[in-house]
């Protein structure tokens, strides 16, 4: 067995960096329940954890779509297909966007008749967790693309002493606001402010790393998450004001809003393309 040290010494680099991004998502989750543990009673870390057992239920979803994608996005970085890279992160990005939409949006308006159905007693706050980390849920949904190209050039070190020095700072920032006397959903949205200002940072490095261009990206993924956010919440607000007073009608709210949610992604947020391929596939499923 031969030793090459260089080689060694580039993967403990990479495995201790990524180490290093994983520790400091720990270190915001834990040092946060521990802060909200000392500044308020228990019920308030109850409802923390089902905010996150919501959240993971989501994510998960994404997540098994990313796993397709992730392998071809390396791939295509590994054979230097500088074309083919760009128009999968671009197209992922959005579809990651989209599929947590479609599972996000009914939630954020009807999660009170949700949690009722779950639980025989909602804390309070609970209502309240679950819609903040949902949204902060749906904005990284757009990361995975962007880090998983990054993390192919192998160069994360900066990538991770920032964004995983942005993920500690919730922790300190939390502890001042809670010692002001803030109330202790300020935990949330100073995770939400920070995960936009990751999220800005990402595409900054996958510029400087991968060579995405910062207006193309824009255009290609934020304004039409944007068109289709802002088409879809409006008749979706309008429904659950309409429907939502009974139990039927939070669940009749939730079926409406997911239609309006996959009309809205289809027409607007793919190309023709897009929709090509999609029914297409749809059809040959149909066939079987």
């Amino acid at each position: 067995m031969r030793w090459y040290p260089e080689i060694y010494k580039e993967v403990m680099n990479y495995s201790g960096w990524s180490l290093f991004g994983a520790l400091s998502g720990v270190v915001r989750s834990q040092g946060i329940n521990i802060l909200l543990n000392i500044y308020f009673n228990p019920i308030v870390n109850a409802a923390r954890a089902i905010a996150y057992q919501v959240n993971s239920a989501i994510n998960q979803f994404v997540l098994n779509f990313f796993k397709a994608v992730q392998p071809q996005i390396t791939k295509y970085y590994a054979a230097s297909e500088a074309n083919e890279l760009q128009k999968l992160i671009y197209r992922s990005s959005r579809f990651c966007f989209f599929l947590i939409l479609l599972l996000a949006l009914p939630l954020l308006f009807e999660m009170p008749y949700i949690l009722s159905i779950w639980l025989n007693e909602v804390p309070e706050y609970t209502v309240l967790f679950s819609r903040l980390v949902i949204l902060v849920a749906i904005i990284d949904s757009t990361a995975y693309p962007l880090q998983t190209a990054i993390s192919a050039t192998g160069r994360i070190k900066w990538y991770q002493i920032v964004t995983g020095g942005l993920l500690i700072m919730n922790l300190p920032i939390s502890w001042i606001f809670l010692r002001v006397g803030f109330q202790p959903e300020i935990t949330m949205y100073i995770a939400l402010v920070i995960s936009i200002i990751s999220q800005i940072l990402r595409i900054i490095f996958a510029h400087r790393l991968v060579n995405i261009p910062v207006i193309n990206y824009c255009k290609e993924v934020l304004v039409s998450i944007l068109k289709v956010s802002f088409l879809t919440v409006l008749p979706s607000f309008f429904i659950h004001n309409f429907f939502s007073c009974t139990s039927q009608g939070a669940l009749i709210s939730m079926i409406l809003i997911v239609f309006v949610s996959l009309f809205f992604i289809v027409v607007i947020g793919m190309t023709t393309n897009e929709r090509r391929i999609i029914w297409s596939g749809f059809k040959s499923k149909l066939r079987r």
